[in-house]
């Protein structure tokens, strides 16, 4: 599993003799809503979790910056303090995903405005749960990925499943078409799959077909 985190913090035990990877995720809030949204959130958390044994919570310094700490679920459910601060289930999916690619049971969320860091958040991840992501991962590479990933001596061709998902209506405002498609994915693979039985002169030359195959120019796409 690969990951992405905008940052990694090192943490040494009190003797020094161990250090700790811990990934850090930064948001910016820098619109009106947004900003505000933000700040009633940060706010609001004292009256509903203060009396919460697995929470800690305090300002930080004179800036009135909140630090809180708090597990990512209680009992099976998501905890309702990572609800409450990281409403976004796409943000808090993010995190776990970095827990998992780095191996740390911990991760930081830091939040801030174009000015200052109005939050930082320390959210600790079960080993069950991480587990159980690992595994949904897995499941997802061997049913539908691995094919991309395996080394071959040329671009596989798309399977029917993903060339179906593209006409999909859910799909349809993002203008992705199996040209566009293709031609991302081949750029993807030609730089992140090892390529079987292709001498590395032919690769540096293109000989093995790759500006045959990208279309260009290349359509429409975004990140889904």
């Amino acid at each position: 599993i690969r990951g992405s985190a905008d940052g990694v913090g090192l943490f040494f035990s009190g003797d020094r003799s161990t250090v700790v990877a811990i990934p850090i995720e930064i948001k910016s809030r820098n619109s009106v809503r947004t900003f505000h949204a933000e700040r009633i959130r940060i706010r609001t958390w004292e009256n509903r979790f203060v009396d919460d044994e697995e929470v800690m919570l305090r300002d930080v310094g004179e800036r009135d910056v909140l630090f809180a700490q708090f597990p990512a679920q209680k009992g099976s459910r998501c905890h309702p303090l990572f609800k409450h601060c990281i409403p976004d289930a796409h943000e808090r999916i993010q995190l776990l995903h970095h827990a998992c690619t780095y191996q740390s049971k911990r991760v930081f969320f830091v939040v801030g405005n174009d000015k200052d860091v109005m939050a930082i958040y320390r959210v600790k991840f079960g080993k069950e749960l991480m587990e159980s992501y690992i595994n949904v991962c897995r499941n997802i590479f061997h049913r539908k990925l691995e094919w991309l990933y395996m080394p071959r001596e040329s671009f596989p061709d798309i399977p029917g499943s993903w060339r179906n998902a593209i006409k999909d209506k859910a799909l349809k405002g993002y203008k992705l078409d199996l040209d566009s498609l293709k031609s991302t994915l081949l750029m993807w693979w030609a730089i992140n799959v090892e390529k079987y039985n292709i001498p590395e002169d032919e690769m540096m030359d293109n000989e093995w077909g790759l500006e045959q195959t990208i279309v260009f120019p290349i359509g429409n796409i975004k990140r889904i």
